[in-house]
């Protein structure tokens, strides 16, 4: 059994048919002719709601033959309004489907006992409106020491998506009118949907644009990622019916696109689909402060999001990772555009561009590195007045800014100097305040040294983008190197990577602590 959706690499409206099709491969090993079947149930899972009507009905079209479940009946329509459709293609490999029925039941266990009385299918079928379960059964000849194919669809079609009240839509409702209509596209369009998966998780699809993403390290690592993260982009995201995209910040977060979680996704997705990611991009650009401050927060708080119908309302909150991302998320950007259209974007988002730069150089006035911001470990983002993790995303983006200012169309030299001034005092701060001689200290404080011996792991990540796209910020790979094999003798563990250890104070930061155990300025 293979279960596949639509999912066609950098095609969004390609992936967006709602429909999974079961594609049952099944292998006759006898020496004679032999019948296999297979069995799809439904059950009304939503006839007990109020003020909702649910019913069953038969559907039979050139490419399936099956039932659809309607639910309707709220006025105004709701999220639940819609329909499933569960069908059995008519037609697998040129070879047909020689018995399809289709029944409705009282009980699933109703339901199987008959298929397996009936040797594969339901006598005297039909579909009753307001049955508790109806089910599919479709039988096939196999040839003897040959295979052969039946493939069920399950598709649907619920249009009215809700945000605060306010319906927003569903981006597939531009392109099906009903559950049927997606389970016919799915049909027809079932080879080149195999194709397109086949495609996606081929190692072939680096392409000569994606080799830069696989230099550094070994291709299977990268493919990896690339197949697998899709299932984490479509649980956590919503595609409008107007055309926008937009992430959560996780499962239990609802917050929209939060630059340093989009960060450890844009890769990915860049890869898979950019003009997606572009989107998450020019929102950062639109919305930024007028002193280029990247908010780290749309449309509202983790738990009160969904109170409010603007998704894309900026709603401030300072990190010392956000505006790194959205510099180097331009390059990165940049680099997939076809020149002269590059040069264009690049001119667009130039001066949201300059003032983020500005933004993280004042930020990083005081010792050369960016101070006392949290950044993606949340609460425990907060690590004395300068950390590593902090660190190397602030080193990277500044070394991405260089690049991007060498290919504006009027570099201006004025400015390199700035930056180039900023990135190599951080890289001197970097080795001075946070190497050790193994490895690159979690954090540091100017008033004393807390946990000097404190190893996080991941604080790497920002060099990680420095490797992708040969920024060549300076920082020794020897360095790299023996902060890896450190990370990996003191904090590995049977469960995968500690956040930190050898810490000798139970905070990470400096200075006095109130009453709340957070950071205030000191006497």
């Amino acid at each position: 059994l293979t279960a596949v959706s639509a999912f066609k690499r950098q095609d969004p409206n390609a992936s967006v048919t709602p429909a999974i099709a079961f594609h049952f491969n099944v292998t006759n090993l006898g020496l004679r002719k032999a019948q296999t079947a297979v069995f799809f149930n439904l059950p009304n899972m939503l006839a007990n709601m109020t003020d909702v009507m649910t019913y069953f009905k038969p559907f039979k079209s050139q490419m399936n033959t099956g039932f659809t479940l309607t639910v309707d009946g709220f006025s105004p329509p709701k999220a639940t309004t819609g329909n499933i459709t569960v069908a059995v293609m008519a037609r697998t490999d040129a070879v047909a489907v020689d018995n399809i029925t289709t029944k409705s039941f009282g009980t699933l266990a109703d339901a199987w006992q008959e298929f397996v009385e009936g040797n594969g299918s339901f006598y005297g079928g039909h579909v009753e409106t307001g049955a508790k379960h109806t089910a599919v059964a479709a039988r096939l000849w196999i040839e003897a020491n040959a295979s052969s194919q039946i493939t069920v669809i399950l598709s649907w079609f619920f249009p009215y998506r809700f945000w605060a009240d306010v319906e927003i839509g569903q981006f597939y409702s531009n392109f099906f009118s009903s559950s049927e209509d997606a389970a016919d596209s799915m049909a027809s369009n079932f080879v080149s949907v195999l194709e397109a998966v086949k495609d996606w998780n081929d190692e072939a699809m680096f392409t000569h644009k994606q080799a830069r993403f696989t230099a550094a390290f070994p291709s299977n690592f990268l493919a990896d990622a690339l197949v697998n993260s899709p299932g984490a982009m479509t649980k956590t995201a919503i595609f409008l019916e107007d055309g926008r995209w937009r992430q959560f910040e996780s499962h239990s977060c609802a917050q929209m696109e939060p630059p340093h979680i989009h960060g450890y996704r844009s890769i990915a997705f860049h890869a898979l689909f950019p003009t997606l990611e572009h989107q998450t991009l020019m929102l950062y650009a639109d919305q930024m402060t007028g002193d280029g401050l990247v908010s780290e927060l749309f449309g509202g708080g983790c738990f009160s999001a969904s109170k409010s119908y603007n998704l894309d309302k900026a709603m401030g909150g300072a990190r010392g990772d956000d505006n790194a991302v959205f510099i180097m998320d331009v390059y990165m950007n940049w680099l997939n555009y076809d020149q002269p259209a590059g040069r264009g974007f690049l001119e667009l988002v130039w001066p949201k561009v300059t003032l983020a730069i500005r933004w993280q150089m004042e930020h990083a006035s005081k010792y050369g590195l960016t101070e006392d911001l949290v950044n993606t470990f949340d609460e425990h983002g907060l690590m004395g007045d300068v950390n590593s993790y902090n660190a190397f995303m602030y080193l990277s983006s500044l070394s991405a800014a260089l690049r991007l200012i060498d290919i504006t169309s009027a570099p201006n030299a004025t400015f390199r100097a700035e930056v180039l001034k900023a990135r190599d005092l951080g890289v001197e701060t970097l080795h001075k305040l946070l190497w050790t001689g193994t490895f690159y200290r979690s954090f540091w404080c100017a008033d004393n040294e807390t946990s000097p011996d404190a190893l996080q792991s991941d604080v790497l990540y920002g060099a990680l983008w420095d490797q992708m796209f040969n920024f060549n910020t300076t920082v020794p790979t020897e360095n790299m190197v023996s902060h890896l094999r450190e990370e990996r003798k003191r904090n590995l563990t049977p469960y995968g990577m500690q956040f930190c250890t050898g810490r000798t104070t139970p905070s990470y930061h400096c200075g006095a602590k109130g009453d709340d155990g957070r950071r205030h300025a000191p006497n």
